[in-house]
Order: structure tokens, then C-alpha cells, then sequence
């Protein structure tokens, strides 16, 4: 028995010993762990390549490793996207690193074989882009940048802080769109200027760029970072396009024509009056490229148009089809941005906002602005406006309403009286083929105002001191010729004693 026992203990003893000295027994069950990563320098050159990567001691889970992965700057995540060959993981950033953050990289527990053996070691390594002494660099350039010039042959003149190599700056230079040129460099190799042989292109943006790889110091040392630059050449007499004004497409012609310069019309006012179905009209001082203009103009929240050709004027004046009624008595605010351009390839310089308000008086909804009494007996009319506790005395008399229509001039009685109802608690009666309808003196050209008389009688309980209430109520679907409704019921309550 005691041998059977040692055999078997000999036999599992070598069993371990052939587990232990196997290469896969190790890769099975070792950690994971990170043998290189880049950058790893603390402070990098800023015209370094930046190339960062992470190694590992075995081919890990991509999509763990890539999880347990981040690299931040200053605290903010920087997004790129990954790569791999064999073991190393490698993160291109979208945009180029920036000098100064302080990057951190690293790469958490969270990565793991494919068998699930965690990382033994995080990593968490820190590094800037500093700035690089002694490098080649612009200190400026004549034009400067975004500047406009009239001259159509101005020269480009760059200014460097030290001497360069000459074949090599003009090796580093591209331009766009592309020029001829002559140059010449100041003695100290420090100033060096390009002429053009033409004239620049009218109006166009362009760019020169110097390639930071390619431009040398005397000393050979390369330029720091690429330079870049953007100018445009506008020819003395030409005048930029601008917008003039706006105006509505549904009036006539001679009507929509701008107001004089600096006049309070213009287009950064509100301009009141604006009927809800009215295309607006962009009238510019010359004809436009309809295309450049959709994607610089910006409009109210929820508000939607088709961008036109005006119908009835020039292409001067493109308009704005609204695909759904404006809202009614809202101040709607437009931006126009610069670079809208006119058929000559000329831009506009100046962005523009302009305001309407959509008020016209065609579409003010219909309202009772005064409600009165007068008893048969009375010979002037009482003023019922404080609606809770107003009494009148029980009889006969005449309700008179004073409703206001902006500029309907049709008042429809048969329209009025299908909203029109009277409730109480006492004894009231009307006739409606008595109620009688006349044009108030007092209206205005926004204004109608019709005058409602409503002859009617009111009685009481007949118990002594017992009053009885009437309520009035003219609904908020009644509306005028123009299809405008109340903005909400009319509520008249008084009483009778």
C-alpha cells in the first residue's frame, strides 16, 4: 500500500514539474502587464510628433483594453480613436495635442486578457507640450491675418525671429489659391517679402501657409509649428452687397421699396404691422447668389420657410416663404451673416439683424372692449365695468356692447348672435331681430369699432330686496370676416334689484 502511494506522489509531483516548466501554463494563468508606453517623456517638444501607444506583455481584450484606456488634457477627455498591432495599442487623437495642458494617460485595472487576467499594474502617466527654444519662428506678416487689401499687387512681407535658411522657406511656402511671385531677403536673412507678378483674385480668401518640417534656421533647426495666414484683396471702388431693408411680399410694388438711408426703417428696427401670412422680402443693394445665402440665416425657434426668388422684383431681393402662418402679436427676431454674395463673387462684410412684429391690424382678433346699460327710461348710457357687483334696475333696457375689429369692415349679426348667450336667475328676455349693429364714430384705420345694442328685459323675483344675476356670454369662436377669433370667451355678470 505504502508503495502504491509513493508512486502516485512521484507521478503527480511530475505532472506539476511539466505544468511549471510549460510556456503556455504561464501565459494561462500570468497577469497582464504593460512593458512600454509613448509618450514617456515628461515635457515633449511642441513640434514633436506626439505618437501615443501602450504595450503589453500579451495580446490582451481589444474592447477592455481599449475601455480601461484614457488620456485627458487639463482634466478633459481626448477623443481619438484606436489601432492595434500584435500587443500594442495605439490612440490617434482627433486634433492635435495643444501646448500647454497637462496630459495624463492611462490605463486601468479594467484591462484584461481574454481569459480574464486583470492588468497587475495601472498605468497613470503625465506629460506637456512645452514650447521650443531656439526654433525658427513668424514674428508677423504684412498683411496681417483676416486683414482686406486694395493694392492689388501688395507684397507679402514676413518678419522671422532669426536668420533662415532661404531654400528652405521657399520650400515650406505654399499658397492658395496658387501665385506667381518675386523675392527678395532683407541682408540678415531675417525679412523676407514675395511680390506678386498679377493681380490677386478679387474677393476671394486667400491663404499662405508655411510648413513648419520643411523651414530651417541657418543652424538647420525646424520651425517650431506651421504658420498660417488669411488676407483678401478688395479693389479700390467696389462696394461690398449689403441688406437694405425687409419688407412684406404682399404689398404692391411701389410700396415695398426701402426707406432712405438712416432712416429709422431700417433693417435693425422693428418693423410693426407684419401680417402672419406675408413672405418677407431681403432686399440687398445688388443682385445675390440665392445659394450662399440659406445656410448664414438664422431664424426664430419652430419657425419654417422655403428661400425663393422674388416674384415681382430683381434678384436682388430674394424672399423667405413661410411654410405656416407666423404667430399673431410676436416680436420675431432674424440674423444674417457676413459672406452672403452677390454674382460678381463679392461678399457682404456685415452681419445683419432685423425684427418684425406681426401685428397687423388685419389679423387683431376680435374683442368686447366696453360693456354699458341704459333703462328705458334713462336717457344716457351707464358704464357696467365693474363686472362683479354692478346693478342695475330691473326692466326694460338696452345692453350695448362695443366690440373692436381691427380692419373688418363687415360685422356679421347672425355670426354674433349664434355665439351670443344670456343665463340668470331671474326673468330676462331678448329679441334678436332686434338687436341693431352700427359702425363707431371713433374707429380708426387699425381700428373697427362696432357698437352692439341689445335691447332686453330683466325682472326680479318680486320678493322685496331679492336680486336676480344675469351673465353675458359671447364665446371665443366668434370671429371676424377675416376668419380671426376671440382670444378667449367674453363674461359679463350684473345684477338686477
Amino acid at each position: 500500500m505504502a508503495s502504491v502511494q509513493k508512486r502516485t506522489k512521484f507521478a503527480l509531483k511530475g505532472v506539476m514539474m511539466f505544468l511549471l516548466g510549460s510556456c503556455s501554463f504561464w501565459n494561462t494563468f500570468a497577469p497582464l502587464a504593460i512593458t512600454g508606453y509613448s509618450p514617456s517623456g515628461s515635457t515633449l517638444e511642441a513640434a514633436s510628433p506626439v505618437s501615443v501607444s501602450v504595450s503589453f506583455n500579451t495580446d490582451p481584450d481589444h474592447a477592455k483594453a481599449e475601455g480601461a484606456f484614457s488620456l485627458t488634457g487639463d482634466g478633459n477627455v481626448v477623443p481619438g480613436i484606436y489601432s492595434w498591432s500584435g500587443s500594442t495599442m495605439y490612440f490617434q487623437p482627433f486634433q492635435p495635442l495643444s501646448v500647454g495642458p497637462l496630459y495624463t494617460l492611462s490605463v486601468s485595472s479594467a484591462a484584461e486578457t481574454s481569459l480574464g487576467n486583470s492588468l497587475m499594474n495601472e498605468l497613470h502617466h503625465q506629460f506637456r507640450l512645452g514650447a521650443s527654444p531656439g526654433r525658427p519662428s513668424v514674428l508677423s506678416l504684412s498683411p496681417a491675418d483676416n486683414s482686406t487689401v486694395s493694392n492689388p499687387r501688395t507684397p507679402l512681407v514676413f518678419t522671422f525671429n532669426q536668420p533662415i535658411n532661404e531654400d528652405s522657406a521657399l520650400a515650406s511656402m505654399s499658397f492658395s489659391p496658387s501665385f506667381n511671385f518675386t523675392q527678395t531677403w532683407s541682408p540678415d536673412a531675417k525679412v523676407w517679402t514675395l511680390t506678386p507678378q498679377s493681380d490677386w483674385p478679387a474677393d476671394q480668401d486667400l491663404e499662405v501657409l508655411l510648413t513648419a518640417s520643411t523651414l530651417f534656421n541657418q543652424g538647420r533647426q525646424a520651425m517650431g509649428q506651421n504658420f498660417s495666414s488669411h488676407f483678401r484683396y478688395q479693389p479700390t471702388g467696389a462696394v461690398p452687397l449689403n441688406l437694405l431693408c425687409v419688407t412684406q411680399d404682399n404689398l404692391p410694388p411701389l410700396l415695398r421699396l426701402c426707406p432712405p438711408p438712416n432712416s429709422s426703417l431700417g433693417p435693425s428696427t422693428i418693423q410693426t404691422g407684419w401680417p402672419i401670412d406675408s413672405d418677407l422680402v431681403l432686399n440687398f443693394s445688388k443682385p445675390v447668389v440665392l445659394s450662399s445665402l440659406g445656410a448664414l440665416l438664422s431664424v426664430p425657434e419652430g419657425i419654417t420657410y422655403t428661400l425663393m426668388p422674388d416674384h415681382q422684383l430683381a434678384s436682388a431681393s430674394p424672399r423667405l416663404h413661410f411654410t405656416v402662418p407666423l404667430p399673431w402679436n410676436k416680436v420675431l427676431g432674424f440674423a444674417l451673416q457676413s459672406g452672403v454674395l452677390d454674382t460678381q463673387g463679392l461678399a457682404s462684410t456685415q452681419p445683419v439683424y432685423f425684427w418684425i412684429k406681426t401685428d397687423s391690424p388685419q389679423e387683431f382678433p376680435p374683442a368686447v372692449t366696453l360693456s354699458e346699460w341704459k333703462d328705458s327710461a334713462q336717457p344716457l348710457f351707464a358704464p357696467l365695468v365693474n363686472l362683479s357687483n354692478q346693478k342695475i334696475a330691473g326692466g326694460t333696457g338696452t345692453l350695448r356692447l362695443i366690440v373692436a375689429q381691427g380692419t373688418a369692415t363687415i360685422f356679421s349679426l347672425s355670426a354674433f348672435l349664434d355665439c351670443f348667450s344670456i343665463s340668470g336667475t331671474g326673468g330676462y328676455a331678448f329679441t334678436p331681430t332686434s338687436v341693431s349693429v352700427t359702425k363707431d364714430p371713433e374707429s380708426t384705420s387699425t381700428q373697427t369699432l362696432w357698437v352692439v345694442d341689445i335691447p332686453m328685459t330683466v325682472t326680479t323675483p318680486g320678493l322685496v330686496g331679492s336680486v336676480s344675476s344675469v351673465t353675458i356670454r359671447l364665446s371665443k369662436a366668434y370671429g371676424d370676416d377675416h376668419s380671426n377669433v376671440m382670444a378667449g370667451d367674453y363674461v359679463l355678470v350684473f345684477f338686477a334689484s
